[in-house]
């Protein structure tokens, strides 16, 4: 683990900080000398990293580094979450190596690449370099096309960034699309792991769909109706 050998904490934060690695990694919901006193869905996690001692620093890293919260709400709420998001790095780490992520081998490029080859197979299209000049909407003001320099493309509903359709959007928040089927995504946040971008994604698909979105490996069948 990059934390017990990084030079930025002392030997004494490593001990303790190892201390809390052991009973995360030996907790054991239905063992209680595992819980070390600790109940996680009644104590905070506040209250778990002052029962090691855990220093600012560390804490910093924890929550933020390994669980990946994005601000220091976590801290007055139950332990558990924190808890489970740290198992899960842990595991990431032990099964990929140096890294707990998953990442394209030829960079993030590789991503609207995949999502164009995809789009092709079900007859999309995909229009590189092509600013919308005109955005149409029928008699009951549901959208209905684009206008382009290559032409008008209609669709039923469209998906797009807040810049689009700035009109539409307020800093606080954004609406659901369903009165004109214009559905418009989050502005992205600092954050550099892409969770809240996941999170819009799948907020997207309910919003458009009304179901939640599923991520499944394709069957044999299926990938063979897709050539």
């Amino acid at each position: 683990m990059e934390a017990l050998r990084s030079s930025l904490m002392g030997i004494f934060e490593k001990r303790r900080m190892k201390r809390f690695l052991e009973f995360v990694a030996g907790y054991d919901e239905d063992e209680s000398s595992t819980h070390q006193g600790l109940n996680l869905d009644q104590n905070t996690m506040e209250e778990v990293y002052s029962h090691f001692g855990l220093e600012r620093g560390t804490k910093d890293f924890i929550g933020h580094a390994m669980a990946l919260w994005a601000n220091d709400d976590y801290l007055v709420e139950a332990a558990r979450p924190t808890i489970e998001r740290i198992i899960l790095y842990v595991q990431s780490v032990a099964k990929y190596g140096k890294s707990p992520y998953i990442y394209p081998l030829y960079g993030l490029g590789e991503l609207p690449q995949g999502f164009a080859r995809l789009s092709a197979i079900y007859g999309g299209t995909y229009m590189l370099d092509t600013p919308i000049d005109e955005v149409l909407y029928d008699e009951e003001k549901h959208f209905k096309g684009v206008v382009t320099k290559e032409g008008v493309a209609h669709a039923p509903i469209v998906i797009a960034d807040p810049t689009y359709f700035p009109d539409r959007v307020k800093k606080t928040g954004h609406k659901d699309g369903s009165s004109d089927n214009v559905f418009i995504s989050k502005s992205y946040d600092p954050s550099s792991h892409f969770e809240t971008t996941t999170d819009d994604i799948k907020d997207l698909y309910f919003r458009i769909t009304g179901k939640p979105l599923v991520l499944k490996k394709r069957t044999t069948d299926e990938e063979l109706n897709l050539i």
